[in-house]
């Protein structure tokens, strides 16, 4: 399980339809980035002006996957200035 400083950076969404949606984690400094729950924890990036979603990637565990979705956030924070 993820330690709390990573934890409290996303939203635990759980799917209504677990047959056709995974649950997910969305980052709550920018909720176009989430974790999808699957077999794996993979990271996507919702793009509006282009609407279309990117994978970023696909972890193994929790920890890693959110780590990497802060660090998605933080690169383009720091690239959109």
């Amino acid at each position: 399980m993820p330690n709390n400083q990573f934890k409290n950076a996303f939203i635990y969404e759980e799917s209504d339809d677990p047959c056709m949606y995974d649950d997910q984690y969305t980052l709550k400094a920018n909720k176009n980035i989430y974790i999808q729950v699957s077999d794996k924890y993979i990271v996507n990036k919702w793009v509006e002006k282009e609407e279309a979603s990117y994978h970023i990637g696909e972890f193994d565990t929790l920890k890693e996957a959110m780590i990497k979705a802060i660090k998605e956030n933080d690169d383009d924070t720091n690239t959109s200035h």
